[in-house]
């Protein structure tokens, strides 16, 4: 694919530290896909937790940036993946994400 035709794939999950070991297999079937129409994959890693709402009462401008950030991400991304997931954590901040997504008319994964 060409250097300037890229596809932006916002990658909303758990485990995004470690590089993406976690979702290895999806990451490769992504990348044929985008190899498929001529696109280079770029993935946008997001922290489902970054997209979590503060409790009510919570005025901690940190958070208010981080969540801000996750949200301009996700919305510049032209599609966005929600992996499955086990667990309390970050299930808040992926419902989130993939209502954003169906909010917004993104192209919704997951």
């Amino acid at each position: 694919a060409e250097e300037g035709h890229e596809v932006v794939i916002a990658f909303v999950g758990k485990y995004n530290k470690g590089g993406g070991d976690a979702y290895q297999s999806v990451i490769a079937a992504l990348h044929h896909a985008a190899v498929a129409i001529q696109r280079k994959l770029k993935i946008e890693w997001i922290d489902a937790t970054d997209l979590e709402r503060p409790p009510a009462g919570t005025d901690d401008p940190k958070v208010a940036n981080r969540l801000m950030q996750a949200e301009a991400r996700l919305r510049s991304a032209h599609g966005i993946f929600v992996p499955g997931g086990f667990g309390d954590r970050g299930m808040e901040g992926k419902a989130r994400a993939a209502g954003l997504a169906r909010e917004w008319r993104k192209a919704d994964f997951g």
